[in-house]
């Protein structure tokens, strides 16, 4: 794994690992870790565990406060069994749509467009290590699918615009391909080598739930209301974002603190709200995502009740979260009216916004390269390591693996 994708740093594991930080980072890491027999404490400055992730729950239905869902691999559906989580999948063959020439519509590329992919397939893939996500893929797609299809795909993980997204920082193998032909074989055989499917998956009382049973297992080990002080002695792992991280730093550590005080991140707002009216154009369907615009605020709008039908208390009501750029509600509801989006946001039966102000690392090339020298800076500094999503894995999925690749590499190193 590369070194831009893992937990850095070195602790003592025949000490007491103190996690730092109770979101779920922290809380997946702490779970492998008291798996494998290592004594761990993890410290959380709020009241509650689980970060960004929470349910809350209204006589309307459920509200996710961030992930609304897992997308699985087979190290997922180990922890979830081993978990004993009964989980739900969501509703068979959904489409996905985005907008497009001011209509959500099913992404289809024209015929000519299909016959100019199949032509470029065996085209060098560009090789540049600064290059973006758009500059990948637009001699293979071209400008508009680059732009639009693309775009819209990876603004619905990373909230961030293609033509900033670097590559080598999404895609881990895509510098052993000679062509887009042998880079699709790559990501396909790496599908191939899952034993079970990839899914989404949610559970019956939101995600909550997966949280509140990571937290009972780890009851014992969890300080909440910690303010835990970093000093020279500590033995500890981070795993809050990089702000946070860059503060608790700051007095014994100040040159990782400033490099991690280069990670930015973009702000977003989650708004879910409950509803008779249905938006034309997203029946049978995950929702709409839209393709990178300066002006636009909307990124993406999750049809809620439609994915996993238990999020609505009665039948005839519908779930829709937006996230949006940090904006205020009635602004969204007049740029679906100029957008000519059936979405009455004026007319709902209940609506909750949550504001991020450090919602998502931006995966840009800067944040690249300040993890590479983070990595190097903090070789020689025993006692401390970091983990969070701006690492480089943004997903509960990613973040499962760093944790497991790091244990298995403190077994590795207490054999030796």
């Amino acid at each position: 794994m590369s070194h831009t994708s893992q937990i850095i740093g070195q602790i003592d594991p025949n000490k007491t690992i103190e996690i730092v930080g109770a979101g779920i980072s922290g809380l997946l890491l702490g779970y492998h870790l008291k798996k494998a027999g290592y004594p761990v404490r993890i410290y959380e400055k709020s009241n509650r565990v689980g970060g960004k992730i929470q349910t809350s729950t209204s006589s309307f239905g459920l509200q996710e406060h961030a992930a609304n869902a897992i997308y699985t691999d087979d190290n997922i559906w180990a922890l979830i069994e081993d978990l004993n989580l009964n989980y739900i999948l969501p509703t068979p063959k959904l489409k996905k749509k985005v907008f497009l020439a001011k209509a959500i519509k099913s992404p289809r590329p024209r015929l000519h467009e299909l016959f100019s992919i199949l032509l470029n397939l065996f085209k060098k893939v560009p090789r540049k290590k600064d290059q973006s996500v758009y500059d990948f893929f637009l001699p293979l797609l071209g400008h508009n699918l680059s732009k639009n299809l693309i775009g819209a795909a990876f603004i619905g993980i990373y909230a961030c615009d293609v033509k900033e997204l670097h590559f080598d920082s999404v895609f881990k193998e895509g510098e052993k391909n000679k062509t887009y032909f042998h880079f699709f074989q790559s990501l396909r055989k790496i599908r191939k080598e899952q034993r079970k499917p990839r899914v989404s998956l949610s559970f019956r009382n939101g995600m909550q739930e997966f949280i509140n049973v990571l937290e009972s297992k780890l009851k014992d080990e969890i300080v909440l209301n910690s303010n835990f002080i970093v000093n020279k002695d500590s033995n500890c792992i981070i795993c809050t974002n990089a702000s946070e991280a860059s503060t608790l730093l700051a007095d014994q550590f100040s040159g990782l603190s400033q490099l991690l005080r280069k990670i930015e991140y973009k702000s977003v707002n989650s708004s879910t709200i409950f509803t008779k009216e249905e938006v034309n154009g997203l029946q049978n369907s995950f929702g709409v995502l839209f393709p990178p615009n300066d002006q636009r605020k909307t990124l993406g709008i999750l049809h809620n009740s439609e994915i996993f039908t238990n999020r609505v208390s009665e039948r005839d009501h519908h779930s829709y979260t937006i996230i949006s750029k940090p904006t205020q509600f009635e602004e969204l509801a007049h740029e679906y009216k100029s957008l000519a989006i059936n979405f009455n946001l004026n007319n709902v039966l209940q609506k909750k916004t949550v504001e991020w102000d450090k919602g998502l690392p931006i995966y840009d090339h800067g944040r690249f390269k300040t993890v590479q020298e983070l990595s190097l800076q903090i070789k020689n500094k025993n006692g401390i390591a970091l983990f969070g999503n701006y690492m480089g894995g943004i997903s509960i999925r990613e973040m499962n693996n760093m944790a497991l690749s790091f244990v298995s590499s403190l077994n590795t190193s207490q054999k030796h």
